[in-house]
């Protein structure tokens, strides 16, 4: 596998000159741009120790420049192989064209062994059974060990992903995005070349007053989207808005 940007996500912000962060001894790593909204500039997050799977994670992999980085956006390609799909549990479940997909609590470990916090999205034509984990998640962690789940410390921050379902390189697969938000967040609004939609954001159940989690898909020709998030009364958050590139780079 080539590496690749899944999805280049930037902001209206000026961009700093940056550069991707990725494991170099993993064949075929991922690698993706993540963006968190936030004022004022703090220090990037240095990044949380790396598991015994193979993986990709951007930790300061995009620089903005009022943006720290506080959590992590990351895609699963692990030596373990699929027995059954961990469904039960699922935030949101739905399909796209020949793809069906789930959003799940982590469940894979972390350094210290331990269940992740956050989300996976897990696609099922990437996930066949016997074949290699191949998942995307959102959710802030803590570095070291034990890890740990941090809250959001502003309302605007965010932790975002997009990709294809079923062939990530493949662009006539919809996208996905995902995404973690403060507890404050109820409601996402998307704005895209075609008709407006909204997505009401869902908490793990075991953690109804934690980080609050999406999933949608976006048509296969979607270049950009424009992301506003929503308190419960139909509020804009401040500094609670994206702008998303989405675009599949050639080989």
């Amino acid at each position: 596998m080539t590496s690749r940007i899944d999805a280049l996500l930037t902001s209206t912000a000026a961009l700093r000159d940056h550069e991707l962060g990725c494991d170099a001894s993993d064949e075929g790593a991922q690698v993706l741009l993540k963006a968190i909204i936030a004022e004022p500039p703090v220090a990037p997050s240095t990044g949380r120790p790396r598991s015994r799977r193979r993986r990709a994670i951007v930790a300061g992999g995009l620089a903005l420049a009022t943006v720290p980085l506080l959590g992590f956006s990351y895609l699963h390609v692990e030596s373990e192989y699929v027995d059954r799909l961990p469904t039960e549990n699922a935030l949101v479940h739905g399909k796209a064209g020949r793809d069906e997909y789930w959003l799940v609590p982590s469940f894979h470990k972390d350094t210290c062994q331990r269940p992740e916090s956050g989300v996976e999205l897990v696609s099922k034509r990437r996930n066949i059974l016997g074949a290699e984990w191949d998942t995307a998640g959102v959710g802030q962690r803590r570095s070291g060990c034990p890890a740990g789940e941090v809250t959001f410390d502003r309302a605007g921050e965010a932790d975002l992903l997009a990709t294809r379902l079923g062939n990530r390189n493949d662009p006539e697969r919809a996208w996905a995005v995902i995404g973690a938000f403060h507890p404050d967040v109820r409601t996402v609004r998307v704005i895209t070349s075609g008709k407006p939609r909204s997505a009401s954001t869902l908490p793990r159940a075991d953690n109804p007053n934690g980080p609050r989690y999406i999933a949608l898909t976006l048509p296969a020709s979607t270049t950009f989207a424009s992301l506003t998030y929503l308190d419960e009364r139909g509020r804009q958050i401040p500094g609670g808005t994206r702008q998303l590139i989405l675009r599949t780079p050639p080989d």
